[in-house]
């Protein structure tokens, strides 16, 4: 089986190729010219580098010819201009969805969605699969977006969704401006102390893909990947534990959070930055409820994600640590 890894130098998608290659397949990763190769440097005698852009359909023409199964892991997590959401979510997953179809050769298809893509639900719901998606972001709208999109095609290719909530682990810099607060004794809650959400650490995210792999699944089928819930006031705690003393918590209210964003998207523009805060994942973290329910998936893999949050914040803790970032 031939693997063709989208984003494979980027936080989830080199932790994928890690298990990838462990498991002895046969693995490309798709690169751009001024692609960052730190996370897959060290790996380039194991898998080939096949130069293209999902923005660029004819630089994929000839990627495809001896593919089997694409994963596609990469987007755009963050930007100051909503614009580029759907340009990178949804015209990007859209150009190497048709590269597959055109090449006659690759027969599933792997789309890495987000839980953004879904929305929230209302106070003391859970989401699942079958609830009706109502996306509040940009980023969110363009993965649904993508979704449809790709499920137009499951009659022609094995197609699997896959929706993953917060994950964190080495390698991720999405969390490390929390590490590096608490580390100077502070916590900020933005918002509501008791919003829910959800988080998985990478390893369980790499599992569940190993066991899909395997076992394979029924074209069309969406699965949400994640671990357990929990209110931002037990996260604070948590956190609190690993770095082994009480965090003094500030607190910012719902109501500036849109402000903080339009600043930042100012700032952004300015120095041409995409700063993580911006409008966009403000309208995400003013929601009160972020909560999934895995059943779907731990009962099809009969698998539950093992490592509990306290040890997934200790290890991604001793990994900033062990490489600087902290």
């Amino acid at each position: 089986m031939h693997i063709l890894l989208t984003g494979a130098t980027g936080f989830i998608g080199s932790h994928v190729l890690e298990m990838l290659l462990r498991e002895d397949y046969k693995v490309s990763c798709l690169v751009r010219k001024k692609s960052n190769l730190r996370w897959i440097e060290n790996k380039k005698d194991k898998i080939t580098l096949k130069e293209g852009d999902f923005l660029y359909p004819e630089t994929l023409e000839k990627v495809m010819y001896d593919i089997d199964v694409v994963i596609h892991i990469a987007g755009l997590p963050h930007s100051v201009d909503w614009h580029k959401y759907y340009l990178v979510n949804f015209i990007g997953t859209k150009n190497i969805l048709q590269a597959s179809l055109k090449s006659g050769k690759v027969k599933k298809f792997i789309y890495f969605s987000g839980q953004s893509a879904c929305g929230p639900v209302s106070k003391g719901e859970i989401r699942d699969e079958n609830m009706q998606c109502k996306p509040v972001s940009h980023s969110g709208k363009s993965k649904l977006l993508s979704e449809e999109e790709i499920l137009k095609f499951k009659d022609k290719m094995d197609i699997l969704i896959l929706r993953p909530t917060i994950v964190y682990g080495p390698r991720d810099f999405y969390l490390l401006p929390i590490f590096k607060l608490a580390k100077n004794g502070v916590f900020i809650t933005l918002g509501n102390p008791n919003r829910v959400i959800n988080l998985c650490y990478i390893d369980d995210i790499v599992e569940m893909l190993s066991l899909l792999l395997k076992r394979g699944f029924k074209s069309g089928d969406i699965f949400f990947l994640g671990g357990e819930n929990y209110p931002i006031y037990e996260v604070r705690d948590l956190f609190s534990k690993v770095f082994g003393k009480k965090l003094k918590n500030i607190s910012i209210p719902d109501k500036f959070l849109p402000i903080l964003g339009f600043f930042s998207e100012i700032f952004g523009r300015v120095f041409k930055k995409d700063y993580m805060l911006n409008l966009d994942l403000a309208k995400e973290m003013i929601q009160d409820n972020w909560a999934v329910s895995i059943e779907k998936i731990s009962q099809f893999l009969n698998y539950t994600p093992y490592t509990s949050l306290k040890i997934g914040l200790h290890k991604t803790y001793e990994w900033y640590k062990k490489n600087g970032y902290l």
